[in-house]
């Protein structure tokens, strides 16, 4: 007797569920996104018991769950019996897995019922209580990652082959390309310590009499003319500077590679200088942070790789075209939850950068370097 094809879909759209449930992460992904959010449900004075509850006994059973999911997702990659042993990077990244599972399915459910008791003793401002619900998501995508690897290397083992070694971290995202071009981000590293001393300093200052000596501050800003370069160095709060730094970070290392330390300091110290200048001319209100520079550091690499896109070999572009969402998400996100960001500034940095990567060129050892890597990677024919 022939099946409906409505029950046929249905019973496919159930067998692909049961399965989805024997995924690794699919215990922690409910106890840290899809309880807590069942929870709105909830009366509001309601709401922090029930993620307590979470924690307590959804925290446990999601980790115990997690070990035995990834331990029958294992099983259903068949390893003949003549297969080898597994090798010292399959052992590790199963234990690492193993044990990423568990502090999610711990922590997860911990940080958000730590922020939503924030949130109702009003003690913890908004954008700390986002920064501490991203926490277990950061884990979660790392965690992916980790099975992701996992899983090829006994795909492999059980089909005889060696394990695939570790690809080495890129730069530009050309292994090549880093190997013509030879030159490390030593600046990238040294810029952040620079800003984060300044921040620290100016912000443990007593009474942050530092602090307001070297924020934006309308008012003062033409009789302390130092103050459109200062701003950029110095946070109102730990959580502004790591948003600056992680978004720093997927945009730095790039420029310095492809056009050195001079354009990388250049950017940001006067793409800070028109993101304050922008801050000033729109905004009323005090501004500090690296958000601004960060922003033209970003508009400048987006823009450098769009003008030199046919000499860039097509990795490097499409790694500095993940890097750069990836950090205009985070100033966008910094935009609306960070109190002390600007979304004037980070408009007049990313305006600085653009133009300044449109105008930017690499030097003749780089540009000839981009090109012979983008001819093995493309061929002679590109």
């Amino acid at each position: 007797m022939a099946r409906h094809p409505g029950a046929a879909l249905e019973y496919t759209l159930a067998m692909k569920l049961l399965r989805a449930l024997g995924y690794p992460l699919v215990p922690v992904s409910v106890v840290v996104a899809l309880l807590p959010a069942l929870t709105l449900l909830a009366p509001a004075g309601q709401r922090v018991g029930w993620l307590f509850l979470d924690f307590l006994a959804g925290g446990p059973l999601a980790a115990m769950a997690s070990a035995l999911a990834l331990r029958r997702a294992l099983l259903r990659i068949p390893v003949p019996a003549g297969a080898p042993d597994p090798s010292p990077q399959e052992r590790t990244l199963a234990r690492g897995l193993r044990w990423l599972l568990i502090l999610v399915a711990v922590l997860g459910p911990l940080t958000m019922y730590l922020a939503a008791l924030g949130a109702q003793d009003r003690g913890v401002p908004r954008h700390q209580v986002a920064f501490l619900c991203l926490i277990p998501l950061f884990f979660t995508v790392l965690g992916w990652r980790l099975w992701r690897d996992l899983s090829t290397a006994r795909r492999r083992r059980a089909r005889g082959l060696e394990p695939a070694p570790l690809q080495r971290g890129t730069w530009t995202g050309d292994a090549l390309l880093d190997a013509l071009v030879d030159r490390k981000p030593r600046w990238t590293a040294r810029l952040v310590w620079i800003v984060g001393f300044t921040s620290a300093l100016s912000f443990l200052a007593p009474g942050h009499v530092l602090l307001a000596q070297l924020a934006k501050v309308n008012v003062a800003m033409f009789p302390e003319a130092w103050r459109f370069v200062t701003a950029s160095f110095v946070h109102a709060d730990l959580v502004g500077l790591a948003v600056s730094a992680l978004a720093f970070f997927a945009v730095a290392p790039p420029v310095e590679v492809l056009l050195g330390p001079r354009w990388l300091l250049a950017v940001f110290v006067l793409g800070g200088v028109a993101a304050t200048a922008a801050s000033y001319s729109f905004v009323a209100s005090n501004f500090m942070g690296s958000t601004g520079a960060v922003a033209a550091l970003t508009g400048f690499l987006l823009f450098f790789a769009v003008r030199q896109r046919r000499r860039l070999p097509p990795a490097a572009v499409e790694r500095i075209a993940l890097h750069g969402l990836a950090a205009v998400m985070i100033l966008a996100f910094a935009g609306v939850l960070l109190p002390s960001a600007d979304s004037a500034a980070h408009l007049g940095g990313f305006a600085f950068g653009a133009l300044a990567g449109l105008l930017a060129g690499p030097s003749p050892a780089v540009r000839a370097a981009m090109e012979r890597a983008r001819r093995e990677a493309t061929g002679p024919a590109a």
